[in-house]
């Protein structure tokens, strides 16, 4: 066999081989990094398909001999190979990181428990990024928290039932005090998301690849989109409920004179029938603001323990 045979021959055996070996390549990223997802698998072969093609290009235009023809494919097979092998192996390292967390995460049963595991396990990747996220919420839960502490007043502290006529009005001043708060309070509660979501996003851009940030952000923010809406319909519960209280106020400072409060019933005796069916109105549409604003209340108290009970 001449030389030209040999080497045709080697070609073929090493263009053989470097084809299983990227197959090889190929459906271990696609199985560790996408799981066979359809959308991962196909980003795959386009980045290998990609590496072969500009490289087989590269080798046809510079290996025009008779001699190395053969080794065009071979060439362009070892070069895609190398390229996908340099892209990817950071992500298959780190897939086995996530598989290790998730064997560690699947014995959890409390928060102070995740606490601990991602404590004792600073080096991986997902479990620092899940320790960013918990101190993220919590201090978000801190700043919410605070937030309707604010939206308060001494003034309103008082029973405004037995209370005097300059009592009355100092009541309503507060009232309409924290009317004013209502664009602000929303402002402030966007803030606080957002800067959630940025904390949560710097931490998954420094300890996760690409693709991992990609799905663990969407996950996140999947979650956090109803806890946001939630809480802006709580918050605008609240509004409603401290408008529908200040026309109550001011019906009973318009009123003042015209009745009394009956300690032994609980309830107000008017003088007049017409007072009494406006009073009633103002009450009930105070009593239905009051039972939306409970209603949303528990919604987000059942989000918490929601995550809470997800590591019972």
């Amino acid at each position: 066999m001449d030389d030209a045979g040999k080497g045709s021959t080697a070609a073929t055996v090493c263009t053989a081989v470097l084809a299983v070996a990227t197959l090889g390549l190929i459906g271990v990223c696609a199985a560790v990094i996408f799981h066979f997802s359809p959308h991962g698998t196909g980003y795959v072969i386009g980045e290998w398909l990609g590496a072969f093609l500009v490289a087989l290009l590269i080798a046809s235009l510079v290996m025009r001999r008779d001699s190395t023809r053969p080794w065009r494919v071979p060439i362009a097979l070892a070069v895609a190979l190398l390229v996908l092998l340099v892209s990817r192996v950071g992500d298959v390292r780190a897939s086995i990181e996530d598989v290790k967390a998730q064997k560690i995460l699947a014995a959890v049963t409390s928060l102070d428990e995740l606490d601990k595991v991602i404590k004792e396990n600073p080096d991986n990747a997902l479990m620092r990024t899940l320790g960013a996220t918990m101190a993220a919420k919590r201090e978000s839960g801190r700043r919410l928290q605070k937030l309707l502490e604010d939206y308060d007043d001494k003034d309103l502290q008082s029973d405004f039932r037995q209370a005097d006529l300059p009592t009355l009005r100092r009541y309503l001043a507060a009232l309409r005090k924290l009317e004013t708060q209502a664009t602000e309070r929303e402002g402030a509660l966007l803030t606080i998301f957002d800067d959630q979501l940025k904390a949560v996003r710097a931490a998954a851009g420094t300890a996760l690849s690409e693709h991992r940030r990609a799905s663990f952000l969407r996950g996140f923010e999947g979650t956090r989109g109803r806890e946001i809406e939630t809480w802006k319909q709580f918050l605008a519960a609240q509004d409603s409920m401290v408008a529908a209280h200040d026309k109550q106020i001011a019906f009973l400072i318009d009123a003042n004179g015209r009745y009394t409060w009956d300690a032994s019933s609980g309830k107000f005796v008017f003088a007049r029938n017409d007072d009494l069916r406006a009073f009633n109105q103002h009450a009930t549409a105070v009593g239905d603001a009051n039972s939306r604003m409970q209603r949303l209340q528990k919604e987000l108290q059942d989000m918490a323990r929601w995550r809470q009970s997800a590591f019972q």
